[in-house]
C-alpha cells in the first residue's frame, strides 16, 4: 500500500520516515516529508515547454539537516515561492533552495515570509548563489475562471514517488477540475498525484497570450496520491507581492519564443502575425489544432486536427 500520510499543515513528526509504496517489495528509508509527493510522474513536463533554464527554477526546499523537503519555484532573481506550511516547519534551522543532491548548487535563505492567511511563504536568497543560469518562471498576471475548467496544468515536485524515491525532480500534468477565490483543484483520477515532498511545488500553464506562468503553489493533497490535490492561486495575491515581480518581457521577445506555429491555450490559440502576438478564441464547434500542410496552429474542425490520437 502507500505510504501512510500527515496533513500538510503538520510536520512528520519523526525525522525520517518509512515509505512504502505500491508495487515496491521493500520499504525504503527517506527523509521526512511534508504532505503532499508527485505519483507516476514523468521527468520532463508534458503540457508546457521548459527550458533548462526554467527548469532549474524549480527548486527543492530543506532545513540544514536534510531531513525533510518540500518544493517551490523561483519567480524571480533571488526570490523563490514555496507552501506556508513548510517554510514554519522549517523555522529556527538554516533552509537551502537549489538541487536536493549533495555538492549540487543551493543557496541558504536569508528572510522569510508568510501570507497571513493562504498557504504562501516567500523565500529570499542570493540570487548569485542560487542555481546557475536559472530563469525564474513569472507568476500568473490574468485571472482563473470557467474556462480553465477540464484543461490540464503541469505539476512539479522533488517528492516521494510511487517507488520511495526523494529528491528527484518530476512532473506530471492534471486537469483543472474546480477553483474557489483562493484555490483551484486538479485531479489525478485515481493514477497520478501530487503526495509528501512536493508540498509548496509550482502549477505551471499558459496564460492567454501564451507565456509559462506560475499558476499555483501545492497546498494539500488526497491521502491516496492519487485522487484531488488542492493548490493555492497565485493571481488573487498580486496586490500582496513584497517583491517585484512583472514580466519585463516585450511582445518581440515572445514572438521569438512562440516561433511560427504558435500555441493551443485552452480554448484558443496564440499565434504572432509578424506585428505582435494575437490570441484567437475558438467557436464551441472547433477547436485549436493543426490542420494538415497547415503552417500553424489554428481553431479547426476536430476531425481536421492531425494532433488528435486517432490520426
Amino acid at each position: 500500500m502507500l505510504a501512510s500520510l500527515v496533513h500538510p499543515s503538520k510536520v512528520v513528526a519523526a525525522l525520517a520516515a518509512t515509505i512504502v509504496s505500491a508495487g515496491c517489495s521493500e520499504p525504503v528509508t527517506a527523509p521526512a516529508v511534508l504532505c503532499p509527493r508527485i505519483v507516476h510522474g514523468q521527468q520532463s513536463p508534458s503540457v508546457v515547454q521548459l527550458q533548462p533554464s526554467q527548469r532549474a527554477a524549480i527548486v527543492a526546499v530543506y532545513p540544514d539537516t536534510r531531513e525533510a523537503i518540500c518544493s517551490g519555484v523561483i519567480v524571480a532573481p533571488g526570490v523563490a515561492l514555496t507552501a506556508a506550511h513548510c517554510a514554519e516547519a522549517f523555522m529556527g534551522t538554516s533552509i537551502s533552495v537549489g538541487a536536493w543532491a549533495e555538492g549540487q548548487p543551493a543557496a541558504t535563505v536569508t528572510k522569510t515570509m508568510v501570507h497571513p492567511r493562504v498557504d504562501v511563504a516567500v523565500l529570499w536568497f542570493p540570487a548569485a548563489l542560487g542555481p546557475p543560469g536559472v530563469e525564474p518562471v513569472a507568476l500568473h498576471e490574468g485571472t482563473i475562471d470557467e474556462g480553465w475548467l477540464d484543461h490540464a496544468v503541469q505539476l512539479a515536485g522533488w517528492g516521494l514517488s510511487e517507488h520511495g524515491e526523494v529528491g528527484t525532480l518530476r512532473f506530471v500534468a492534471e486537469p483543472l477540475v474546480d477553483f474557489d477565490a483562493d484555490t483551484f483543484t486538479v485531479d489525478g483520477r485515481g493514477q497520478t498525484g501530487a503526495c509528501g515532498g512536493d508540498s509548496g511545488g509550482p502549477a505551471l500553464a499558459l496564460d492567454d497570450r501564451g507565456r509559462l506562468r506560475v499558476v499555483g503553489l501545492l497546498d494539500a493533497g488526497d491521502p491516496s496520491c492519487r485522487a484531488l490535490d488542492v493548490y493555492t492561486r497565485t493571481d488573487p495575491l498580486a496586490s500582496w507581492w513584497p517583491f517585484a515581480w512583472r514580466s519585463p518581457i516585450s511582445e518581440q521577445q515572445q514572438c521569438s519564443t512562440l516561433g511560427p506555429a504558435g500555441v493551443c491555450v485552452r480554448d484558443g490559440v496564440v499565434w504572432c502575425d509578424g506585428v505582435g502576438v494575437r490570441h484567437d478564441v475558438c467557436d464551441p464547434d472547433r477547436v485549436c489544432g493543426l490542420a494538415e500542410d497547415a503552417a500553424r496552429f489554428a481553431c479547426i474542425a476536430p476531425q481536421d486536427d492531425t494532433c488528435r490520437d486517432d490520426h
